[in-house]
């Protein structure tokens, strides 16, 4: 143990001389974080005011079944958050959407009702804004949707009619039972469309969207603070002095002790004096000894990851590039940013394989009062101590 204090001696003085340097290391990465955090958190935080697109509906065919159509496609409590729809003339409607007060139009053609009932296809027409490719899909898949369900209508509708043809049916009865199918065959299919499909995700960032935030940062800030702060507390010892310290009894295993103790100190310390006040601010009611426990975990795991891929790579420009591309593909695709909820699946796939997602899971369960946020870290840390004892075998072997 005293070989240690004796290393740690010695990197201290170092960070001491070095202060300016340590404290750029430290407030650099908390400033930019900051100012990313509030640019992405002002974007991604729900507007209480949706701007609706403008429709604009034109039925030059006039008939029951066209007007119902209309009614059961727009008059939709989903749809109406986001869609206006304008009824108009042809003419006026092209000339809306030339002036850009609307962003789509849509035109029923004459006899569409009966077209339907003869199983002829009549197109609908729908004339989108090219300025606005997003708005013009979205109307797409809109009317896209309504026609399946208006197929499957007509397809009902013809079932029953073959039917009563075949059972030589009175012609009257059967024109009177048609007439009654269109409308229930139509209505049922219309009202059962159900254009978006509802899924309620529930977690922090919905909850306390700036609590997020804050524990998304600060892990990431701790992650990079960690990878400055061992390559400093490394570049303590230069060769002359490593192997002078070798003569003397002191071996990987103290150089390793001493720098992960003193690393896990600082990081853990600034992330100390800079979470806890914050976390506390965006909400009281935080577990702050859980959340204690939780920052520590994280430094020991932060340092040790890094300081094992320094005795990996042997190449220290190699070692500080692939510590530079974990940090820059762990920050992308652990959820910092934008959270993985909002990820493809494939996405989300590809970031369950980074330490960020994990590191953040677990400070997410931590921030909500769940002790099993701590196990999870724990058991990181004790894989990355294992990384380490690995690596100083391996490098011990090869020398």
């Amino acid at each position: 143990m005293k070989h240690i204090l004796a290393l740690l001696t010695i990197q201290f003085n170092m960070w001491i001389k070095q202060w300016k340097l340590g404290v750029t290391v430290i407030v650099a990465p908390l400033l930019l974080f900051s100012a990313i955090g509030l640019v992405v958190s002002h974007q991604l935080t729900p507007s209480e005011v949706v701007e609706k697109m403008a429709v604009g509906v034109v039925d030059l065919d006039q008939t029951f079944e066209t007007k119902q159509a209309i009614g059961q496609i727009f008059d939709n409590e989903e749809v109406e958050q986001v869609i206006e729809a304008i009824e108009t003339t042809e003419e006026q409607g092209q000339d809306m959407l030339s002036g850009g007060t609307l962003d789509a139009l849509v035109i029923i053609p004459e006899g569409f009702s009966e077209d339907l009932r003869q199983g002829v296809n009549s197109p609908i027409t729908v004339i989108g804004q090219s300025s606005q490719p997003l708005q013009s899909a979205l109307i797409r898949q809109l009317l896209t949707a309504a026609t399946h369900y208006v197929s499957a209508a007509q397809s009902g509708v013809n079932a029953v009619h073959y039917f009563l043809v075949e059972q030589d049916v009175a012609v009257d009865v059967r024109q009177g039972e048609l007439q009654r199918n269109i409308v229930t065959f139509s209505l049922d299919a219309l009202g059962r469309l159900d254009v978006f499909d509802e899924v309620q995700v529930s977690g922090l960032f919905q909850e306390n969207i700036m609590m997020y935030y804050v524990g998304s940062f600060l892990v990431l800030a701790m992650m990079t603070w960690s990878f400055f702060i061992v390559l400093l507390l490394r570049q303590a010892f230069d060769t002359t002095t490593f192997d002078r310290l070798r003569t003397r009894g002191m071996d990987d295993w103290h150089f390793a002790g001493s720098t992960l103790i003193g690393a896990s100190l600082i990081v853990a310390g600034v992330g100390l004096a800079v979470g806890l006040p914050a976390i506390f601010l965006a909400d009281g009611h935080a577990s702050l000894f859980l959340l204690a426990g939780g920052i520590v975990l994280l430094a020991l795991l932060f340092s040790s990851f890094f300081y094992g891929i320094s005795l990996w790579i042997r190449s220290e420009q190699g070692a500080q590039i692939i510590s530079w591309l974990f940090i820059l593909i762990g920050a992308i695709l652990g959820g910092h940013f934008v959270p993985t909820l909002y990820f493809p699946d494939w996405l989300r796939s590809l970031s369950e394989w980074t330490i960020n997602l994990w590191a953040l899971g677990a400070t997410i369960d931590l921030l909500q009062g769940a002790t099993n946020g701590l196990s999870t870290l724990g058991i990181f840390v004790m894989a990355s101590l294992i990384f380490v004892a690995f690596c100083i075998l391996v490098q011990k072997g090869a020398r």
